[in-house]
């Protein structure tokens, strides 16, 4: 049993909840990606999932703050999670982040280049594609219309490969009507930030080394994001076929690359 320590970092602008585990002395900081409920209640299968790092690393799944208002923009995530990491005495971390998450990670590598060693990117961009305009546009419509069934069944089934979804369908289905209106409306508020995040020339500012990995699947962002990533810093880019968008969930072998990124 991995012990997992529940927290908040509190300032005069936000309060942020994370969860803090593992016995070694390099931070590792996940920044997760959009979802309808927090990450906090999964931190011991995140902890069983990142198992391999308990030893050398300490690591921190941070949530976004609580509170946040309609027009909370990524620029703003970052700046909120950089200030978390201060406060918590956090510099030169191996940082990875997913989706949303790595949109906030390429912020507060390109701003804040003390806090961040080693940057990995999973199923992240740098700006917006026409598969992501399209994806997010219509779960802002089911956000908006409240519909918290359609909604996660739209994101299941964008998130994940068409084979897992189908091998877990069952758990998928039972999960559909989870999702408060306050939920939802975070949801919300993230899915707009995230249309809205055009990052091409900060990016090129990271000077810590980077590599991205994306998915051949993803029908979410599209390998395109990953690729653009690649073109923008020079970094080293990876594909995994055969999985979508969570690849990270997925596929065994992003974990093996994350260690050996991260060692």
């Amino acid at each position: 049993m991995i012990d997992i320590r529940y927290s908040s970092v509190s300032t005069p602008r936000f309060t942020m909840e994370y969860a803090a585990f593992g016995n070694g002395d390099k931070p590792l900081v996940i920044i997760p990606g959009v979802s309808l409920k927090s990450v906090l209640p999964s931190a011991p299968a995140v902890a069983s999932q990142y198992g391999r790092f308990v030893p050398d690393h300490r690591i921190y799944l941070f949530e976004r703050k609580k509170d946040m208002k309609p027009g909370y923009s990524v620029i703003e995530m970052a700046e909120d999670t950089a200030e978390a990491m201060k406060q918590l005495g956090i510099e030169n971390a191996d940082v990875f982040g997913a989706s949303q998450g790595g949109m906030i990670a390429q912020v507060i590598a390109a701003r804040y280049p003390t806090l961040v060693g080693r940057l990995l990117l999973g199923s992240t961009l740098a700006c917006q594609n026409e598969t992501s305009i399209r994806t997010f546009t219509e779960w802002i419509r089911l956000a908006d219309l409240g519909n918290a069934v359609a909604l996660n069944r739209a994101v299941y089934t964008k998130v994940y490969s068409e084979a897992y979804y189908k091998k877990y369908e069952a758990v998928f289905h039972n999960l559909e009507k989870e999702g408060t209106e306050e939920e939802i409306r975070r949801f919300g508020i993230l899915i707009r930030a995230c249309i809205r995040f055009d990052f091409r020339n900060g990016i090129r500012k990271i000077r810590c080394p980077i590599h991205a990995i994306g998915a051949a699947e993803d029908r979410v962002l599209s390998e395109e994001g990953t690729a653009e990533i690649g073109y923008l810093t020079g970094c080293h880019t990876g594909i995994i076929k055969g999985c979508g968008h969570a690849v990270y969930d997925e596929c065994p072998m992003f974990m093996d690359s994350m260690r050996n990124i991260f060692r």
